[in-house]
């Protein structure tokens, strides 16, 4: 048998597809790779066989959008003129080291069970006070979110879209990352459910890539992309997309149509739902402006830069980098402040030693007390408003974990012993009680 290219007629499109006919070696050697799914393989098979592939996809959606055919469907239509010209692509092909046929249905994939719709009432209530409690001085930030996950739940909002899409801005180690994490722990409850795009690997055009799969005909093509395989198996998850301002143009483009139409269309032409996600991006931007607009009003001693000229410097400074049809597609823009409030530093202290404590109680069932001075030492050695929570953070490993883990590697500290924490000429001692 040799090579014998076919055109056949799609009828509802009409169109005539050229296919590929493959010999019998060709369709062995395709049925023997393995795959993680019936789609998987139904979508190699057409990218291999189906004569400009790419662009037909890009036609499909486009009728599909215009007369509401799903997608899948069309997908099903392609795949049977493929194997109807190669009808050897119809016997038992390998997923993950068993045998399937190609009569499997095109969506079918194991992803993950619990849905936005899951999330009870009293979760939802509830969510703005759980957060608070553990990302500090940043109420207002918060409330943004809070407020428009619970529209979402209490269904006004678009269905076609995102629960919610926002820009975090403001400086660096006041809670942006941090929000994120927290939120995917308290409406989720497992952190492998976000999805965490850092836009500094994303400047240059190609790199896009990596995101939705490589181009067909490009090493990597099989393999798909790292945002649409991750929301394939897991489609209600917060996604972030850290750095923003980092990312390339395409990559705004991408999120465009991700808040806009609630989808993105991979590189084998699978439209990815994110209908069910939370998008998040954080942001800079601002804070040198901030800054200046500080420096403007410091002759003034008894003045501060108010909350009214915070958001003016942090507007200007969005509308110089994002078009306007990007910032309109938020739901909001949620400025967190600088972390320059004593009380609040205090509690971050706090609330970092009680995790590590927590950590050490797990593994050897410890108990460690601490004065308040040891907390005083922490704040004065750890406390810079430029970088916010990060340097209290490195302050508790180098004040207070390394002498900790000094004292439990050097002396007998048996499991379940109890010590406790005081300062000694401007260090942290550790004793037994």
């Amino acid at each position: 048998m040799i090579n014998v290219d076919k055109v056949v007629p799609w009828k509802r499109l009409g169109l005539e597809v050229e296919i590929k006919q493959f010999t019998e070696e060709e369709c062995r050697e395709i049925l023997d790779r393995t795959y993680s799914s019936s789609k998987d393989y139904k979508l190699y098979v057409m990218s291999r066989c189906v004569y400009d592939f790419v662009k037909l996809l890009k036609h499909m959606r486009l009728y599909s959008s215009h007369y509401s055919v799903d997608h899948d469907t069309l997908l099903e239509e392609l795949f049977s003129l493929a194997v109807g010209v190669n009808p050897l692509l119809t016997t038992k092909f390998k997923t993950a080291g068993h045998a399937q046929t190609a009569s499997c249905p095109l969506g079918e994939e194991e992803v993950q069970e619990k849905t936005f719709e899951d999330v009870t009432k009293e979760e939802i209530l509830s969510l703005g006070d759980r957060i608070t409690d553990r990302v500090l001085g940043q109420d207002k930030a918060i409330e943004k979110i809070v407020l428009a996950v619970q529209r979402a739940s209490a269904g006004l909002r678009d269905p076609a879209q995102p629960i919610g899409s926002f820009l975090l801005t403001g400086p660096t180690g006041c809670g942006k990352t941090l929000l994120a994490k927290v939120l995917t722990d308290e409406l989720i409850g497992e952190q492998k459910y976000l999805v965490r795009v850092d836009c500094s690997e994303y400047q240059q055009k190609h790199e896009t890539s990596k995101l939705i799969g490589a181009p067909h005909g490009y090493i990597g093509f099989e393999q798909g992309g790292i945002l649409t395989n991750a929301m394939k198996k897991a489609p209600f998850s917060v996604v972030l997309f850290d750095e923003i301002e980092k990312a390339h143009e395409k990559i705004y483009n991408l999120l465009l149509q991700i808040m806009d139409e609630g989808t993105l269309t991979s590189n084998t032409g699978e439209v990815v739902s994110f209908k069910g996600s939370i998008i998040l991006m954080t942001s800079n931007l601002g804070v040198s402006e901030e800054a200046k607009a500080k420096k403007e009003v410091g002759f003034l001693k008894t003045r501060e830069l108010t909350g009214d000229m915070r958001m003016g410097a942090m507007e200007s400074a969005l509308k110089k980098t994002f078009k306007p049809e990007f910032l309109n597609r938020l739901d909001a823009v949620a400025h967190f402040m600088p972390l320059d409030d004593e009380g609040v530093c205090r509690e971050i202290v706090v609330l970092e030693l009680e995790m590590l404590l927590k950590h050490l109680y797990d593994n050897k069932k410890m108990i460690v007390r601490y004065s308040p001075e040891v907390i005083d030492l922490i704040y004065r050695k750890g406390f810079n408003v430029e970088y916010g929570a990060r340097p209290l953070k490195r302050a508790i490993r180098k004040y207070f974990a390394n002498p900790l883990s000094h004292m439990l590697l050097m002396e007998d500290t048996p499991v379940g012993s109890k010590l406790i924490a005081t300062v000694k000429e401007d260090k942290i001692v550790f004793n037994k009680e």
